[in-house]
Order: C-alpha cells, then structure tokens, then sequence
C-alpha cells in the first residue's frame, strides 16, 4: 500500500475499489468499508477486523450475497492495477502457486484434492496461482507492488474405490 499512510485506508479502498459496480450502491458502499477495515491488518478474521458482531454479520452476508462474486470485487482492483502498469516501461510479473489447506474444515463445501496422488490421507483444498506486479525500474521507489491475478481453482474430488 505504497502511497498512502494508515490513517488513510479509505483512500487506498476508494481508489483500489472505487469503480466497483455489485448493482447496487449499498453493496458498493459496504466493499469499501470492509476493505478499508481488512486493509489495516490483513491477516486478522473478520469479525475481529470488522470490530463488532453486527459488522461482521453484515461482511458475511455481503459475502453471501448472490449479486457479490469473486470476479465483482476484485475487477475494480485489477482494473486499478492495471491503470498503474501504464505508468511504468518496464514491470516485473512474479508468479507462484500454492495450496490452501482446508483439510481440518471438513464441513467446508467447494474444496478439490489438493496434494500429490499418491499421499494416504488425502488433502482437500484449493490451488491458487497468483501474479505480483512490481516495477522493474529501481528510481520508481514509490511503486506499490499490487496483485495483478489471482486465479483460485479446485480439483475434482475423485473417489477411490476399497
């Protein structure tokens, strides 16, 4: 979140969300709070982030919202994101893969195979494949590094016969 300071977190949700179009300008509206909210500490759970059940209960509906989707929300961000390569001559594209482990959440609905084929206890999850984009010129010390893609997908869960 280069550029901007802690104080100013509604900045960095405006700018990184504010195109955002969900339909409906409540849901517009409850995106930038909650961004703004989950920004000052990521790693934190959303009912801590959100400071108090009745935000939390409403960051989980809009999540729950049949007019809220993953590509709605994120293509106001990628959409910035991109605005800001335009900025720059050279960018470096970094990639990785991983796996997040939901094997101990065994209620969870949506998750694939994650793992190797031949492990004994299978791993149930998702396989995410994320591009950082960073300015390759080092004058451009200001340059956030943003995530340009994030592509999640789940595995077909295969049933292996006794």
């Amino acid at each position: 979140m280069s550029g901007f300071s802690l104080s100013d977190l509604g900045a960095f949700a405006r700018e990184e969300f504010g195109r955002s179009d969900l339909g409906d300008a409540r849901l517009d509206d409850r995106l930038l709070k909650m961004v703004e909210k989950l920004a000052a500490d990521p790693g934190m759970s959303i009912p801590k982030a959100m400071g108090d059940w009745g935000q939390a209960k409403a960051a989980y509906r809009f999540f729950d919202n049949d007019d809220v989707t993953r590509e709605k929300i994120l293509d106001p961000h990628y959409g910035a994101t991109a605005d800001r390569l335009l900025e720059h001559a050279s960018v470096l594209v970094i990639q990785d893969s991983g796996y997040l482990n939901y094997t101990h959440r065994p209620g969870t609905e949506g998750l694939g195979n994650i793992g190797t084929k031949g492990q004994k206890n299978q791993l149930r999850g998702v396989l995410i494949h994320s591009s950082l984009a960073i300015s390759a010129s080092v004058s451009q010390t200001r340059f956030s590094k943003r995530m340009l893609v994030s592509t999640p997908w789940m595995r077909t869960v295969r049933v292996r016969d006794s």
